[in-house]
């Protein structure tokens, strides 16, 4: 019976979205947007997480289908307290009322993983409580288990080509359950902790009361960065000084600057989702950062990488620029290579020339702009990027669309140029002080620079065996039919389950 209002369902939440999807487009793309994020909404907790993942994939999906999806992260109704009790009292091994002498009856932040409540101990410490909503982690596990089965039925029947759709349902899944461990989260966020030169707070974490669905750590008495962005957005323009008097919003943006850069290029854990609802100041001007759950770790060859286009590119090297570029990519099998560099070279030179031109209005030189334009090339041109690596470029590029939203003209080029010109001495960055902007930039990108051209020499080679062996690689449009394929399936096993339940 369960077998058969699955494969009813499968069809249903399949085949009838993919419909109204393509009837929706041709009369207005904009509805098929909100369409598919309103599907993937109403399939259950699977399908909001991969949405959410999909909400990352640029080099999949537009831009204006990654920002519809991307509402996915935002709160969703809260637990009713009795349930709340009764999770934390099991989590706990004995009733709450023992070890919290306060419990907020309302959440402070509730998402589709958990809800979040400020509470004190026992011994008056005052804290916030991450509670992980039930039977999350059985039914992800599951409905992972079984799009995975389903997977590698369609891989020996071949449905989908060359692509290996076990392997996407094991990268989301990855991505996903990751989330749900809390001890997981609370490790990144004590090792984010732990540097030194790390710029931001995070909450310390209470590892004697923290288990895999209950995750307590320090309140930080601050207020969320959204908060102030959205009375700004509202029409005050003198937001900052009413929420948070004597902070200058110059100094939060440097410090925030500051803190991501050294993340992204220099330790390489870097917090993967920096909305402005994770952003905390505090009164005296400090920021601190909440919500690990969504990280990212590159490695040093990643970060020489990264730091090696930069530099290219902010000298104007652009063929070299992409060459670094293109370690970050992987073409398809019907990528043509050359035609890429041909449309991306020119991305980059107009990236540069907006850049260098100081009568170019700020908004016209935001990273999230020039990287959206090239992952239109990668689409276009059937390439791919790895999670880790998009995950970067959401940061980079949300830390540059928060900080434009601030009062000021912020240049993240210029932030990048001074954060390497502190974090990275020279002689030759001491002489360039005296004004020669270009040659400061190569001086605090020389030592990632110098790793990275010992690793360039395989450059082409490596370029040369991605495309040789490009047969065994996922396309987009491929990957994307087959990522809705699986959001649709999902639908059907949430929907299944309940019909079981009910029958």
């Amino acid at each position: 019976m369960r077998t058969l209002s699955l494969l009813l369902l499968a069809c249903r939440g399949l085949l009838l979205p993919a419909i109204r999807r393509v009837a929706m487009r041709r009369r207005d793309p904009g509805a098929a947007h909100v369409a598919l994020r309103r599907m993937l909404e109403a399939g259950g907790v699977t399908t909001i997480k991969i949405g959410q993942y999909l909400a990352i994939r640029r080099d999949l999906f537009s831009a204006e289908t990654c920002t519809e999806l991307a509402r996915l992260f935002d709160a969703v109704p809260a637990m009713p307290p009795a349930l709340v009790r009764t999770i934390v009292d099991r989590e706990l091994g004995q009733p709450m009322a023992r070890v919290f002498r306060e419990f907020g009856r309302a959440p402070i932040g509730a998402a589709s993983i958990a809800q979040v409540h400020r509470a004190r101990t026992a011994d008056g410490r005052l804290v916030a409580v991450k509670v992980q909503r039930p039977g999350l982690a059985a039914r992800l596990t599951t409905d992972f288990r079984i799009l995975g089965a389903v997977a590698r039925i369609a891989d020996r029947l071949g449905l989908f080509g060359t692509l290996r759709a076990a392997e996407l349902v094991a990268e989301i899944a990855a991505f996903t359950l990751r989330e749900i461990d809390f001890r997981a989260e609370g490790e990144t966020a004590a090792r984010i902790a732990a540097d030194p030169y790390s710029g931001v707070r995070v909450p310390a974490i209470d590892w004697a009361l923290t288990t895999e669905r209950l995750l307590v750590m320090d309140y930080i008495e601050a207020v969320p960065l959204a908060r102030i962005l959205a009375a700004t957005d509202a029409g005050e323009p003198d937001a900052f000084a009413r929420i948070v008097p004597g902070v200058a919003p110059a100094a939060i943006v440097a410090r925030l600057a500051r803190a991501f850069l050294r993340q992204l290029f220099v330790t390489g854990l870097f917090h993967g989702d920096p909305h402005p609802a994770n952003v905390l100041v505090a009164a005296d001007g400090g920021i601190a950062l909440i919500d690990f759950g969504i990280f990212g770790d590159l490695s040093r060859d990643d970060r020489a990488t990264l730091a090696c286009y930069v530099e290219h590119l902010a000298l104007g090297r652009i063929d070299a620029a992409f060459d670094c570029y293109a370690r970050l990519v992987h073409p398809g099998p019907r990528t043509d290579f050359a035609a890429f560099r041909r449309s991306a070279t020119a991305v980059l030179a107009d990236w540069h020339r907006a850049a260098s031109d100081p009568a170019t209005p700020v908004a016209l030189q935001l990273t999230a702009r020039y990287q959206g334009f090239m992952f239109a090339q990668m689409r276009a041109h059937h390439v791919r990027m790895e999670t880790r690596h998009l995950l970067f470029w959401r940061a980079l590029g949300m830390l540059d669309s928060t900080a434009h939203r601030l009062p000021g003209d912020f240049n993240l080029l210029a932030a990048i140029r001074r954060f390497f010109a502190d974090t990275r001495p020279s002689p030759i960055r001491r002489a360039a002080r005296t004004g020669a902007r270009l040659a400061e930039t190569i001086a605090v990108l020389a030592p990632e620079a110098v790793h990275a051209a010992a690793i360039s020499h395989a450059q082409r080679l490596r370029i040369e065996t991605r495309i040789a062996g490009a047969e065994r690689r996922a396309e987009a449009q491929p990957v994307r039919l087959l990522a809705l394929a699986l959001a649709g399936l999902a639908c059907a096993l949430q929907a299944a389950t309940v019909a079981v339940s009910l029958w």
